[in-house]
């Protein structure tokens, strides 16, 4: 059941690499893409952590949510500022 949540997280991170590589010259989809990536692998973390019973991945992947926050914050004001 484990080896499902890893293969779909990287399913995810691929997703999100595959949008920053074709979409480059837009930054919208390219700062979107990285907020995927970024999800996928904080998702990793968490679960990793709750797997082995150590903390530090739980933390690092708030850490990487809150940076994922920025970067959607930052994508939502260039939208709304083009519109």
């Amino acid at each position: 059941m484990i080896d499902v949540f890893y293969f779909g997280i990287i399913l995810i991170f691929l997703n999100g690499v595959l949008i920053m590589i074709l979409r480059r010259r837009n930054p919208i989809y390219f700062l979107i893409g990285i907020m995927v990536s970024l999800s996928s692998i904080s998702l990793l973390f968490f679960l990793t952590s709750r797997i082995l019973g150590n903390p530090h991945g739980e933390i690092y992947a708030i850490l990487i949510f809150s940076v994922a926050g920025i970067f959607m914050a930052f994508t939502l004001s260039i939208l709304i500022k083009r519109s």
